[in-house]
């Protein structure tokens, strides 16, 4: 019976909660500001509309926890009003924002409302579990008043669904965790709830003691809104044990403080609660003007659920003064409210499962459009590799060009390097090429979860086909401008550094030990340039051939006036007849790595010719199956 008195204390202990907003945007403060400033001075329609333009400012910022936020509190907003279904559609849109979020004091914030809701319409499984689900969260984020809400609220649902016991557990437990915490608004409000339960199974005298605590503690802190219930609940008790002059007492100490507070809503528990005393005392008149000053608010505030209930009381007022066909009226109404409720409780299932509908909806096509967005940007990609290709190969054209043209006249003597050149262009970078086009191809023709799977395949062959073009360049440039050797003085080892430093990739991939032994103070005359290009042709070379978990060195001795610096793997080694073909000038040979690398033929080509220039020696010492030495000398500086 006094379920409704308890629930307007919970319902205005949630609503007066709020979180401060940290944004930049002005406009957005100043929304927020005002929205919480109409809520507190109960102009909820302003409110409304100042959350409602926060929520266009954060929906242009893409601020999701902010939109969060605003939905979950437009949601509690229209639940003040009575407004379910847009309060329903609210909550949900913050939950389902909050999927990926997962800001858990959100979310239970939102379980409270839809608890709340559910438990005025009569879904009282739906209420309990909703009610458990925000507590579970709070218990987790140690946020104890909140929980203590949840609790109460479990509690209500309890109660209503005559469950006393284990109303009476929760109540006991929310009890122990405010004590705990010192937290006497909660402890007093817990206190009076335990009074409610002990009045509805009839044990008016256990009753009593709770709600006076309650009033006690409630004078004490200055809760002048649970106190005028203290004494609205307090005066029922007095109703039930026929001490009418002391309920009356009471309930007018109630009217007095709630209009004081201003808090009206608490006035219809009150009215209703007179008027079942003066019936019971036989004033039929007083009786009916309280029935019907109840009924007047309920119609004002909207609170249905309260009015089959004095429908009730009506009906057995009118019993009570020998009425039966008053009483047989009230009581059809009373009878046709509440399977109207339940029916109405029904329609906000069908509601609530809509809401979810739409918004699962609207979240799936968001979904398709970031999904078209991928597409398209990865379709520019491609579009974009292949015109680096075009471009690739009209820079090796032009080149190639150039070359024949200033060299003209020694065209006839060169005609077996350009079939040489135009053989590896045919087929080298021709497979790579090919191999790319057909890859693009099917990508168009294929279904998004696949493009990631052939994108990655079109990787192998770009990197094999720049690092072609790569020597290719370096190669014609050594051919057309063999005059330029610029050699200076520089200390060997740091020119080393440099160069091991760009393969650290490749000897993680394949696990190779890193060695060199070379001091520091060597310093030799040459040319840096062309240094670095042997170095570098020579590890690519040693780590194509060296198996995973083997190791690699750069050794050094000193000849008079020359350094011998020594390449050293533990790979596969070179045959005899394989040897003769590496050190052909006019013959670029590749053999496929221990993984497969393929090369262009071009590396040792451009390490003779480099070392040549820097008036040095080339050498290469191998053995099948324990591995190779490429070696070159260098002038020392004295």
């Amino acid at each position: 019976m006094r379920v409704f008195a308890l629930f307007l204390l919970l319902f205005f202990a949630f609503s007066v909660r709020s979180q401060s907003e940290n944004t930049p945007n002005n406009s957005f403060k100043e929304f927020i500001i005002k929205a919480e400033y109409f809520k507190t001075n109960k102009n909820l329609d302003s409110s409304i509309y100042y959350c409602e333009q926060a929520v266009k400012v954060s929906e242009n910022r893409e601020d999701t926890l902010k939109l969060i936020q605003l939905f979950r509190k437009l949601g509690r907003l229209y639940e003040l009003r009575a407004e379910y279904v847009p309060a329903i559609k609210y909550y949900y849109q913050s939950k389902t924002l909050n999927k990926d979020l997962l800001d858990l004091n959100e979310l239970g914030l939102c379980l409270l409302g839809l608890s709340n809701i559910n438990f005025r319409f009569g879904n009282q499984s739906v209420a309990l579990q909703q009610g458990f689900d925000a507590a579970s969260i709070f218990e987790k984020l140690d946020d104890n008043p909140d929980l203590l809400t949840a609790y109460v609220l479990i509690g209500q649902v309890y109660i209503e669904i005559r469950k006393f016991n284990e109303a009476m557990a929760i109540y006991n437990k929310a009890l122990l965790k405010a004590k705990q915490i010192d937290d006497k608004k909660n402890i007093a409000d817990i206190l009076d709830h335990i009074g409610v339960i002990y009045t509805f199974q009839k044990k008016y005298r256990q009753a009593l003691p709770m709600h006076k605590e309650a009033m006690e503690i409630n004078r004490q802190i200055g809760n002048k809104i649970n106190l005028g219930i203290n004494y609205a609940n307090i005066g029922e008790v007095y109703m039930h044990l026929g001490k009418y002059g002391k309920a009356l007492e009471n309930l007018n100490k109630a009217l007095e403080i709630e209009r004081e507070t201003k808090f009206y809503s608490v006035f219809i528990y009150i009215y209703y609660t007179m008027g079942a005393t003066y019936s019971r005392m036989h004033k039929s008149n007083k009786a009916l003007h309280y029935f019907n000053k109840s009924l007047e608010l309920i119609q004002q505030t909207g609170e249905i659920r309260e009015r089959y209930f004095v429908y009730q009381l009506l009906s057995e007022h009118y019993e009570r003064n020998n009425m039966p066909a008053k009483a047989l009226e009230f009581y059809k109404k009373y009878s046709l409210l509440r399977d109207s409720l339940n029916n109405q409780a029904n329609s906000y299932k069908i509601e609530e499962l809509k809401t979810r509908y739409e918004l699962a909806k609207k979240e799936q096509e968001n979904k398709n459009l970031l999904l078209e967005k991928d597409i398209q940007e990865k379709r520019i990609k491609i579009q974009n590799l292949l015109i680096l290709f075009f471009i690739i190969s009209l820079i090796m054209s032009v080149i190639f060009g150039v070359y024949i043209y200033v060299n003209r006249k020694k065209l006839q003597k060169t005609n077996k390097t350009k079939d040489l050149l135009f053989s590896i262009i045919g087929h080298d970078l021709r497979g790579p090429m090919g191999s790319i086009k057909q890859l693009l191809e099917l990508v168009e023709l294929t279904e998004y979860p696949q493009k990631d799977k052939y994108i990655k395949l079109i990787k192998s062959p770009v990197e094999s086909s720049f690092n072609l073009l790569e020597d290719l360049l370096a190669w014609s440039g050594n051919i057309s401008k063999s005059t330029n050797y610029e050699p200076q003085k520089f200390v060997l080892k740091e020119l080393i550094n440099q160069s091991v430093s760009l393969f650290h990739s490749l000897f993680e991939n394949k696990k190779i030990e890193f060695t060199c032994t070379i001091p520091n103070d060597i310093v030799v005359f040459a040319d840096k340039n062309h240094v670095s290009a042997i170095l570098r042709n020579l590890l690519s070379n040693a780590i194509k051939f060296s198996p995973e978990g083997s190791s690699i060195t750069i050794k050094h001795i000193i000849e008079k006036d020359m350094i011998k610096i020594m390449v050293v793997d533990k790979g596969i080694g070179i045959n005899a007849q394989n040897l003769k073909k590496i050190l052909n000038p006019d013959i670029f040979f590749t053999t496929f790595g221990t993984k497969n690398e393929k090369g262009s033929g071009l590396g040792i080509s451009l390490v003779q010719s480099f070392v040549k220039l820097n008036k040095g020696k080339f050498g290469i010492e191998s053995e099948i199956g324990i591995g190779s030495t490429f070696y070159f000398t260098l002038p020392l500086v004295e």
